[in-house]
């Protein structure tokens, strides 16, 4: 009997796992456009469905409802919506407004203060409109982009509602299909809550703890939290609670602002049972958080700082700036690093304490503590390069002297009351003529230097904070639909380096998640989002100009187009084996020409693949490490060709068996037909084909096999 090769172990190869991110394409479908009862008489004679100025989200809904199983998008137009009710938006839809300024939905309803716009679906993007008072975001799935919205608890008459729920933009994870969710440009201010809030229900199953793949852009939290007598519904409400009982993996957070919240900007809830990893802020700013709450020193009992971290973080180019407690406060934290994080004025510059290992701070700075610019405790390997401190109030402890940073003192707490060991400080400390840090602990390294005069703090990034987008005036203005056309996913013209890389990011993630999979159809739709991600960072990164990460931007362009191939030439390679499958089951039921058809359009998906191997593979040999952030790739690249070299090598052989049986088919079909001499010229074709692979690891004993089959037929 001929040896037909099965759809065998094909791939995947190693990829590159850096962080989050997820994309969000254009859906398919039709538009249905749903005019505010206040919207200008040209908008309402676009629309299909008209509101009337109370309980909008029967209409908002029913406008849902129309779309086809496929998807499509609901476009508001300006005005003003009053919704009583919950919204739910349709799997793999669109739901826009005609901007911030320009459409308002508003939520009042006393018997009820919770009424979210629910996403339960996957694949939705929403856009351009401003959500107010009794109403917040309430996410339970995947594939969710939301961008250029404001979230508040101040209604359209400038009265604060209480909002049901745990944050303006909420994620529940309840499922273990929550992740893959991007907020851009998105603000929540003045809100009776948390800004961003992430959460899990703990009774589910663990698989359903974590939200993976989250990333927030240019994204505020603002006055979030006003305490419960002053109308919170909690005491503890943060601009940016990340993390409660969640799991997480992969955050991406850019340029995002934490200013003015009741307890901290940054939130991540401690605990040794909560999974954390890969999470990364660059560029974010907190300001001024904790301030408005009535907690004094010495805060043992409160948050109220800019950032409160722990395990696998890393923090890059970060400013606190006068927040009540710490600056940057970590707390049972491990693998967290901050590099080149600046704190000015908090009573605390960098708060390290309770149980807290392997963290560096490398070149931060503390300016205007007004204790301690760093306060250590109950620590192991704590390494402080290059640290800054200047200006510091200083603080004695237990009637000993005065110290500018401090390690050993945690308010006699006797589970935490101890310094730190294995440690390294190397600190240059300009201010008060007192002791630059007290020296506990043991196997400790200390490099003190004293300025002499004060230097200038560098230059540090800055955020100006966002406001409430005015009210729409009443018919005012028009309203012109979108015109939906497809455009790449994800592509920011102009766009910064941030952009690009966190499309880079995206690509790394969707690929380790294709190589963790073990579903054909789960690999497929991950190798189909890592191509879309590289292709979004390709042509971001071509749209930068940013000459002083030329080099950064060279290596992603150069290792996103090699990746766009690779996942060509894995989808190829699948694509093959299906067809493939087809050709043999229909060599079984006999329909030869149709199954020699079939292995044809293998063979050709299948030197395809082996082409976009190959050239991936240079692609990435070509790459250029020097100058770049991204250290030196040459071990990668070394360890990954052969891999990729194995992989277009068995495709080429894959090619010729899938030939071979092109040419088997062929031959019983002309035998079937009585025609001998076509038999005997696609026979021999057939065998000469697998006798080239009889040498093959992979195909050589059933190309041996078949040509010894074919060999003994005599048609």
């Amino acid at each position: 009997m001929i040896q037909m090769r099965t759809r065998t172990a094909i791939l995947l190869m190693i990829g590159l796992c850096l962080l989050l991110v997820p994309l969000h394409a254009a859906a398919a479908g039709p538009t249905v456009i749903v005019a505010a009862s206040d919207a200008s008489t040209a908008s309402k004679a676009q629309a299909q469905i008209l509101c009337k100025g109370f309980k909008d989200d029967q209409q908002i809904n029913e406008a849902f409802n129309r779309l086809p199983p496929e998807g499509g998008t609901i476009q508001l137009t300006e005005g003003t919506f009053q919704i009583e009710n919950w919204i739910h938006p349709k799997l793999n839809s669109n739901f826009y407004g005609a901007g911030q300024e320009r459409t308002v939905i508003n939520a009042y309803n006393p018997s009820r203060y919770a009424n979210p716009i629910h996403l339960t679906r996957p694949n939705v993007h929403v856009k351009g409109f401003t959500l107010r008072g009794m109403s917040f975001f309430k996410i339970r799935t995947n594939g969710v982009v939301i961008e250029d919205v404001t979230v508040t608890s101040v209604d359209i008459n400038g009265v604060r509602q209480p909002t049901d729920g745990n944050g303006m933009f909420f994620i529940w994870v309840d499922n273990p299909e929550t992740g893959d969710i991007t907020f851009r440009n998105c603000t929540a201010i003045d809100a009776n809550t948390h800004g961003f809030n992430m959460n899990a229900d703990r009774n589910a199953s663990s698989d359903s703890w974590t939200i993976r793949n989250l990333r927030f852009i240019d994204c505020q939290a603002i006055r979030c939290g006003f305490g419960v007598d002053a109308g919170s519904n909690s005491e503890f409400s943060c601009g940016f609670d990340i993390q409660e009982a969640n799991n997480l993996e992969n955050v991406y957070m850019i340029n995002c602002l934490a200013e003015d919240n009741w307890e901290n900007g940054f939130h991540f809830e401690p605990g040794w049972y909560l999974g954390t990893k890969n999470v990364y802020m660059e560029k974010c700013v907190a300001r001024n958080n904790g301030q408005r709450k009535p907690a004094e020193a010495p805060f043992r009992d409160s948050y109220l700082s800019g950032w409160y971290v722990h395990r696998n973080s890393q923090l890059k180019n970060c400013v606190s700036i006068n927040n009540k407690n710490a600056g940057f406060f970590a707390h049972d934290g491990v693998n967290t690093t901050f590099d080149n994080c600046i704190d000015i004025g908090s009573t605390y510059g960098f708060k390290i304490v309770k149980g807290c290992k392997d963290i560096t701070l490398r070149d931060c700075w503390s300016q205007d503590a007004k204790e301690w610019a760093f306060w250590g405790a109950f620590g192991d390997n704590i390494r402080v390069e290059n640290f800054h401190q200047m200006n510091m109030g200083g603080k004695a402890v237990d009637g000993g002297a005065p110290t500018q940073s401090n390690i050993g003192w945690y308010y006699h707490d006797p589970q935490y009351h101890h310094s730190v060991s294995n440690s390294y400080f190397d600190i240059t400390g300009y201010g008060p003529s007192i002791d630059i840090m007290n020296r506990y602990g043991n196997g400790n390294t200390y490099i003190y230097n004293r300025a002499t005069s004060q230097y200038p703090i560098p230059a540090h990034h800055d955020i100006a904070p966002k406001s409430i987008p005015p009210l729409p005036i009443a018919g005012g203005g028009g309203f012109t639909p979108p015109v939906m056309t497809p455009t790449t996913p994800g592509v920011v013209t102009g766009g910064t380096y941030a952009d690009a890389k966190a499309f880079y990011a995206a690509g790394g993630t969707a690929w380790s998640r294709a190589w963790e999979a073990s579903e054909i159809s789960t690999i497929r739709r991950y190798l189909g989002e890592a191509k879309s991600a590289y292709t979004s960072c390709l042509n971001t990164a071509n749209a930068v100009n940013d000459p002083a990460n030329g080099a950064n931007l060279a290596l992603l362009k150069s290792i996103s187009t090699a990746y766009v191939g690779l996942a060509d030439a894995a989808l190829a390679m699948y694509d093959g084996a299906d067809v493939y499958a087809a050709g043999r089951s229909q060599m079984t039921g006999g329909s030869f020409g149709e199954a020699a058809s079939s292995f044809q359009s293998a063979a050709e998906r299948f030197a395809g693949s082996k082409t976009d191997f190959t050239r991936a593979t240079a692609t990435l040999q070509s790459v250029t490490y020097a100058g770049t952030e991204y250290g030196d790739g040459t071990a990668y690249t070394s360890a990954i060709v052969p891999i990729l070299n194995g992989k277009a090598s068995y495709m080429g052989e894959f090619s010729a068996y899938a030939q071979g049986w092109q040419h088997t088919a062929l031959a019983y079909q002309a035998s079937a037909g009585g025609d001998r001499s076509g038999f005997q010229t696609e026979r021999q074709q057939a065998m000469n084909l697998f006798a080239g692979l009889r040498s093959s690891a992979a195909f050589g004993a059933d190309a041996t096999a078949n040509y010894n089959v074919l060999a003994g037929l005599s048609g």
